[in-house]
């Protein structure tokens, strides 16, 4: 049986669901600023409905055995040498998160990087400061882009030093369960790349020369170099 159709028309919905649901959060900021607060009850309880409705959909989605059911995230080699090439300028871990462009229902192509203020970093760990990622967060909402990764660094060397720490798990969780399109990306000083979720199926393609396979089943790669092309 061809399921194409049906799971075209539900990565469709999804994406309606989405937007319907970026769109009731922006007037609930609008209402809350405004301090109409019934207003922001009767948006609040439209929202989850919605949101409700999309979690039932992202479900039946992630159920479907056809390659729409599962978010692709396109990446060119040059922004993944990019990206290991500005978080392993120093001996500390840092941290940057991604945007970039919707091509199709759960198709997302990563383009840009985007830097933040960070509450701490050392050589074992970055955090970033809480107001600044919501800050990030509300200018992305704002101009209709979405966050699509989150990009370490790791010490150590070897594909096993990108392996996500529990930390880095729990972050992921959170994001998951805000509905947020991300996955994450870790890299180390040699140069491999391990991308991550914590529970949502994803893929990811590559474009470009330049990386090898490591691991395909668990999304580890390495670059074949990390100086400037």
């Amino acid at each position: 049986m061809d399921n194409a159709k049906p799971n075209k028309d539900m990565g469709i919905i999804y994406d309606f669901l989405a937007k319907t649901a970026n769109r009731l959060e922006a007037k609930l900021l609008d209402a809350c600023r405004q301090s109409d607060e019934p207003m922001a009850l009767s948006i609040l309880t439209e929202l989850l409905d919605v949101s409700n409705v999309k979690r039932v959909s992202e479900s039946a989605i992630a159920d479907m055995p056809n390659e729409i059911a599962i978010p692709t995230y396109m990446l060119s080699t040059l922004t993944i040498q990019e990206a290991c090439e500005v978080l392993t300028k120093t001996m500390d871990e840092d941290l940057r998160f991604a945007t970039g462009l919707v091509v199709a229902p759960m198709k997302y192509a990563v383009t840009r990087l985007l830097q933040f203020e960070l509450k701490r970093k050392s050589a074992v760990a970055a955090e970033g400061d809480q107001q600044a990622v919501a800050r990030l967060l509300i200018g992305l909402h704002n101009h209709d882009h979405k966050l699509f990764m989150t990009w370490h660094s790791h010490p150590g060397s070897g594909a096993n030093s990108t392996m996500p720490s529990p930390i880095d798990m729990d972050f992921h969780r959170r994001l998951e369960v805000g509905n947020y399109p991300v996955i994450g990306g870790i890299v180390n000083r040699q140069g491999y790349v391990r991308f991550f979720s914590y529970k949502r199926p994803f893929r990811v393609s590559i474009y470009g020369k330049g990386m090898e396979v490591v691991n395909e089943q668990h999304n580890v790669f390495k670059l074949d170099t990390i100086s400037a092309v």
